[in-house]
């Protein structure tokens, strides 16, 4: 485990050598050095995916945590402005990865009205509506600020399938749920469900390159004692 973590936090994009730790991982605030291996695939894919998606956009990363994934963004966003409610998180988040281009702020998702309407092309959202209980005006104040043809990325877990209580959570929602919350406001949506698991990869290694199909993708899961290949994955998050 002390070596998979020790990895992923020297693979990551770096943090200022010799800034401080002013955070702990505690379970719940993913941290690069976190010892949860699933905690540390679960949120640092989520950027990774998103990471495509801001190339060139201005940026707003709302719960930015620690701060590595806006650090993720800005490595192809145009800006980044990552917000937390924790005052020291800030702290830590810009001494460990602020630029002139990568800003971190103490913001309320709920209440951001010190910000120009239309003001991002891309906003994320991981693992935030689960926190909140007004959850309607967190979307409603994304609404504002997201420019007339910008983008929105959000996760969250899936209630039905989460089955452990977390004492941070405020209100879980089913994949329904979510959808419903959503829809409301945004006329196009596309949902993606997320699980980590163990997995296995067959790719070409040098030219020539692979034709459509070369590289596959599965899972597997566990039918009264054999292995079978699974059907649709029943997503942890949404």
């Amino acid at each position: 485990m002390g070596a998979a973590t020790h990895c992923y936090e020297s693979r990551m994009l770096s943090r200022r050598a010799g800034a401080p730790r002013l955070i702990e991982w505690t379970g719940e605030r993913a941290v690069p050095w976190a010892s949860d291996v699933q905690v540390v695939y679960e949120h640092y894919h989520r950027y990774l995916w998103a990471r495509s998606l801001a190339t060139g956009r201005r940026v707003l990363d709302l719960g930015s945590g620690e701060g590595f994934g806006a650090a993720l963004l800005a490595e192809t966003a145009d800006s980044v402005l990552g917000l937390d409610v924790d005052r020291v998180t800030v702290d830590h988040s810009r001494l460990n990865y602020g630029t002139d281009d990568l800003v971190f702020r103490v913001g309320d998702a709920t209440d951001l009205a010190d910000i120009e309407p239309g003001s991002f092309d891309l906003i994320t959202a991981f693992e935030l509506l689960e926190h909140i209980d007004d959850q309607r005006a967190v979307l409603e104040e994304i609404d504002r600020l997201l420019a007339p043809d910008g983008l929105l990325v959000l996760s969250t877990p899936e209630r039905s399938a989460y089955a452990e209580a977390n004492p941070f959570h405020v209100h879980e929602l089913t994949e329904d749920e979510l959808r419903e919350l959503v829809a409301a406001r945004w006329p196009q949506v596309r949902m993606f469900g997320q699980r980590a698991m163990t997995g296995s990869t067959i790719e070409a290694l040098g030219p020539p390159a692979p034709e459509p199909g070369d590289a596959s993708s599965f899972a597997l899961a566990c039918d009264g004692g054999t292995w079978r290949e699974a059907g649709r994955m029943s997503p942890l998050y949404l």
